[in-house]
């Protein structure tokens, strides 16, 4: 274990020199040796880059909660370093701190502009926050630079439907479907299409999306919209849903025939 004589101006280590040997053990992968020397400091006296630092231990020694109260300490005396507000961001992330780590990334955010991975971070926090409208806001900014992330992309539409707002969510859906186009996203479409009003586009992309691949959720959804379509008439509505009968439904989905007990033998 190493040690360290309480600070002075006298001390033989300055504090730098101890923050130095305190990043080459951590470095070296020895988090207990370097929490020993940070802690070994008086605890008025630490700088925010020692706490920083105590920081990073406290998460290389898989004390997430130390490592928060650390940098929160840290970030009191210098509010200023996005890169600190973003490591206390992902920690809470980590810890489900969501509303928590939404706004450490808001607060990192204020500071300078966050690259595409805090981006996609912060929209998840928001989201798991239930801050739906930011985590929108935040994803179509990420998706301005980025506009081929298809599961972004996927992640925004869901939240436009989520919120009701289905014409911008057939906006995105109609880019997946030009760069992924399945079973899967044809019925998203399909789905989008329909809550939107467009029950002729619905009808047609739920249509194609099940002779690409039979299933029964989809197949079940397509009669409900059979009915809401004014073109449609009663024959071939029954039609559709003798024909759904015959595609999805086995023997075994028929209940078996109940036998009448024997009357009860009167007294």
């Amino acid at each position: 274990m190493e040690t360290y004589s309480s600070p002075s101006r006298n001390s033989v280590e300055t504090e730098n020199h101890l923050l130095k040997r305190a990043r080459e053990l951590l470095i070296c992968g020895d988090a207990d040796a370097a929490l020993d020397l940070l802690h070994a400091m008086d605890s008025d006296d630490r700088t925010a880059d020692a706490l920083h630092l105590t920081a990073l231990a406290w998460t290389k020694a898989c004390k997430p909660e130390r490592a928060i109260e650390a940098l929160e300490l840290a970030l009191e005396q210098n509010p200023n370093k996005q890169g600190w507000w973003l490591d206390l961001a992902t920690l809470q992330y980590a810890q489900g701190r969501w509303p928590q780590s939404a706004d450490s990334f808001g607060r990192a955010a204020a500071l300078r502009e966050l690259d595409g991975k805090s981006l996609r971070l912060y929209a998840s926090a928001l989201r798991l926050a239930g801050e739906y409208g930011l985590s929108i806001e935040t994803l179509e900014e990420y998706l301005s630079a980025n506009p081929g992330d298809v599961d972004r992309r996927t992640e925004v539409a869901q939240l436009y439907g989520m919120c009701g707002f289905h014409h911008e969510e057939l906006r995105h859906r109609h880019v997946l479907g030009a760069k992924r186009a399945n079973a899967s996203s044809l019925a998203a479409l399909a789905r989008a299409e329909m809550q939107a009003g467009q029950m002729k586009l619905a009808l047609a992309t739920a249509h194609e999306s099940l002779e690409t691949e039979p299933d029964s959720q989809l197949g079940s959804e397509y009669l409900v919209m059979l009915l809401h379509s004014e073109e449609q008439t009663a024959s071939s509505v029954r039609d559709a849903h003798e024909h759904w009968s015959r595609r999805y439904t086995t023997r075994k989905d028929i209940p078996p025939t109940l036998k009448h007990s024997a009357a009860p033998k009167r007294p």
